[in-house]
Order: structure tokens, then C-alpha cells, then sequence
């Protein structure tokens, strides 16, 4: 009688299939967590001059956009799918809250190193970066602590499955990159010789990362 060698392939963690859409946290209301403040505040800071005191203005926007993005943390939280209300009320809402602000805070810090690496001017204007990555950070980090309430573990592991499909289906990252990629495209009209005000280091990528994580949002209101 003939012996069958059976064998037991491993699965390698390359194949390990990236993380299904449900598993994701997504907003189940996307015109209540609209973030209507963005383009807001952007608009209140060109109204107060940002063009001719760029650092004072940006400091003010700063902290305009620190209360606003507790009040949209809020609105994110209580709109998160697959949390019923015994669920949310064992959630410490405060210590959250107050976590999606004081951590991008100190994540400015990493930001700030990133934009001095693609070519931020590091003779100069070193205070109008540092400024820049804390709005960007606090734009761009607030929404994702608060959507995954500090899971940092299950964060990590869908960011190193996830793909352009996941991103897409879901309002909060798809916001998120194109913040990213709006702050990027910022430089473009710095270095043309138009000379105009709104051109002064760092108020275009700043344009970019309040509109980009707007627009983001809005497309996702019609797709």
C-alpha cells in the first residue's frame, strides 16, 4: 500500500491578505462629521493677515484649530461604526479627547523633522515650520486617534496591510492623504516669480493640508 506524503505549506506573512473594509472603522453619518471648521478657520486667518504677519496669525489659527478639533473628535467618536452605547459609556471620552490633541502635539515634532527633510528652509523661517507641522499634525492625527481610540497594535497592523481600496472606502483616510498630498503640491507656487504675498513660507502648504483634508471629505459625501 502506497504512503501519501502529505505536506504543510507555511503561509508567509507577505501573503497574509491585507485587512477587509468592515474591519476598518468608518463614519456612519459623513455630513455630521464634515469638517466644515477647516475651511473656516483657513478663511479667518487670511482675514486677519496671515500674508503680513505670518507667525502671530498661524499662532492664533493654531489655537482656534485645537478647540475645533475637540469638538470634531467629539463628533467623529459618537459616529464611529460598530459602537453600541454599553460599549461607548466603558470608553473614557475624555481621556481621549484630550489624547487626539496632546499626541499630535508632540508628533509636530517628527512632522516638523519630515518637512525639513523634503526641503523646508532650515536657515530660515525655522518657527513658520514648526507652526506648519503642528497644524498639519494636529489636522491629519486627531481623526485617526480618535476613529481607532488609541489602538495603536490594531492601527499599526492595518497601516502595513492596507491598500488604495481600503483608503478610499473610508472617509477619514482618504481625507488624510489627500491633507498629505495637498500639503506636498503647497511648495509648487512658492518658487514662482510672481511675488505675491500669500507665496511667503509657509502659508500655501498650510492652504494645502486645511483644504486637502476638507475636500477629501466632501468627495466622500457624493462616492
Amino acid at each position: 500500500m502506497a504512503r501519501r506524503k502529505v505536506t504543510f505549506d507555511k503561509v508567509s506573512e507577505d501573503e497574509v491578505e491585507p485587512p477587509k473594509i468592515d474591519e476598518i472603522p468608518f463614519l456612519t453619518n459623513k455630513i455630521m462629521t464634515l469638517p466644515i471648521h477647516l475651511p473656516i478657520i483657513l478663511y479667518g486667518m487670511f482675514y486677519y493677515g496671515i500674508t503680513s504677519d505670518v507667525q502671530q496669525v498661524m499662532v492664533k489659527g493654531l489655537t482656534t484649530l485645537i478647540m475645533a478639533q475637540i469638538v470634531y473628535g467629539y463628533l467623529i467618536y459618537v459616529n464611529v461604526s460598530g459602537d453600541g452605547k454599553k460599549k461607548k459609556n466603558k470608553d473614557n471620552l475624555f481621556l481621549l479627547l484630550a489624547s487626539s490633541i496632546i499626541i499630535p502635539i508632540f508628533l509636530s515634532l517628527p512632522v516638523f523633522g519630515i518637512v525639513i527633510l523634503m526641503g523646508a528652509p532650515l536657515a530660515s523661517h525655522l518657527y513658520e515650520t514648526l507652526l506648519l507641522a503642528a497644524h498639519v499634525s494636529l489636522i491629519i492625527f486627531t481623526p485617526v486617534i480618535v476613529l481607532f481610540k488609541l489602538n495603536f497594535s490594531k492601527f499599526s497592523i492595518i497601516v502595513q496591510k492596507i491598500d488604495l481600496k481600503s483608503i478610499w472606502n473610508n472617509s477619514i483616510l482618504l481625507s488624510i492623504l489627500a491633507s498629505i498630498i495637498a500639503t506636498w503640491c503647497g511648495v509648487i507656487p512658492i518658487p514662482l516669480d510672481w511675488d505675491r504675498p500669500w507665496q511667503n513660507w509657509p502659508i500655501t502648504l498650510l492652504v494645502g493640508s486645511y483644504l486637502g483634508y476638507f475636500l477629501g471629505s466632501f468627495i466622500k459625501l457624493f462616492i
